[in-house]
């Protein structure tokens, strides 16, 4: 009975490193709450910069936290790979939440798990705010020795080893793991970054509801389904503009959604104003796939208190709801004059 229970417990040990494990949370963050106040003034605050690219600032690390998760291929065998994973601050029973799967710049490859989260934090509101949406955003990050997000180093066993494929895998566990609607995934990168997050949703279009990029021509493709909000500076010489604009026209001739944002700069950084003006981030998570009120590409999605969502929403509908039923009530009275008509004597 002894070597038969040894022999179970090898062959479940042996099958949890094939299979890779799962995701597993190494440091708490996420629940890092700002007043408006707090956020007037971080805003004011510059980027901070670091050796071979940008760092993320303490604070929306603070949004995060860090995860991990045993990946086996190419060059890899049980590999723990660290990312960071924002969440809703309290996960209801019963509720679905969506995600953004985020895709760095390359000045962003490291191995601190941290760096990944440069420039989100000029959205801070969006994961800090006291009114901040809930929802889940994915941040894998490529690794100093790899920072091609396509790239395999190895392929042995059939099976590469990119931060792409890893992110893909990863995603899926985390969709199997974790309440998120199905219906609101989303994409969305920055430079190097962008061009991944296109790669990633065109191999799989139909899992995606919306993708939004900053600095990154899309592809000549045509994305079935999905809502696509592109952002670029007009004159930045990494760029060839009028490839953007072709594209975007292409997609909407044949029948698909995308806006193309153009910003009046020399400038590779178009994310800035895509994040503070447009609320890229908030737009992303407002989309669902197949849904009519999935606001369209260019649609501004500003985050909204309990407040203004009753005195934009709630009390319009109130008001109309009790305008229609004071006509009907008028039109519908009964005539006072008909009802007492004298009846005659017979």
């Amino acid at each position: 009975m002894r070597v038969l229970f040894c022999f179970m417990f090898f062959v479940l040990l042996f099958s949890f490193d094939l299979c890779g494990g799962v995701i597993n949370r190494l440091s708490g963050g996420s629940q890092l709450e700002l007043t408006s106040a707090e956020l007037a003034q971080l805003k004011k605050q510059s980027e901070q910069h670091a050796s071979g690219g940008y760092s993320s600032d303490d604070n929306i690390v603070a949004c995060f936290d860090e995860m991990s998760y045993f990946y086996t291929g190419g060059r890899y065998k049980n590999k723990e790979i660290k990312f960071r994973l924002h969440s809703p601050r309290k996960i209801q029973l019963g509720k679905k939440y969506p995600l953004i799967v985020w895709f760095h710049g390359a000045g962003e490859s490291d191995d601190d798990n941290k760096r990944q989260l440069a420039h989100l934090q000029l959205s801070l509101e969006t994961f800090a705010g006291i009114d901040r949406p809930e929802f889940f955003m994915l941040a894998l990050q490529c690794p100093s020795d790899n920072k091609n997000w396509s790239q395999s180093v190895s392929h042995e066993n059939n099976k590469g080893d990119s931060p792409m494929q890893i992110t893909r895998e990863v995603m899926n566990t985390l969709i199997a793991e974790f309440p998120i609607d199905e219906a609101c995934i989303t994409a969305g990168g920055l430079s190097g970054g962008g061009s991944a997050a296109w790669q990633f949703v065109s191999e799989s279009p139909e899992k995606f509801a919306a993708i939004a990029t900053c600095s990154a021509v899309p592809p000549n493709k045509i994305l079935q389904g999905i809502n696509i909000w592109i952002f670029v500076c007009t004159h930045d010489d990494s760029i060839v503009i009028q490839n953007a604009r072709d594209i975007i026209n292409n997609i909407n001739r044949a029948g698909g959604f995308a806006t193309l944002t153009e910003i009046d700069s020399k400038s590779h950084d178009s994310w800035t104003e895509a994040f503070q003006k447009n609320y890229m981030l908030t737009w992303l998570i407002c989309q669902k796939r197949n849904s009519i009120i999935a606001p369209p590409p260019g649609a501004v999605c500003r985050p909204t208190s309990m407040k203004q969502k009753f005195t934009y929403f709630v009390l319009p509908i109130l008001l109309i709801t009790l305008r229609i039923t004071l006509l009907l009530r008028n039109r519908y009275k009964p005539n006072s004059d008909i009802l007492n008509v004298p009846q005659k004597s017979v």
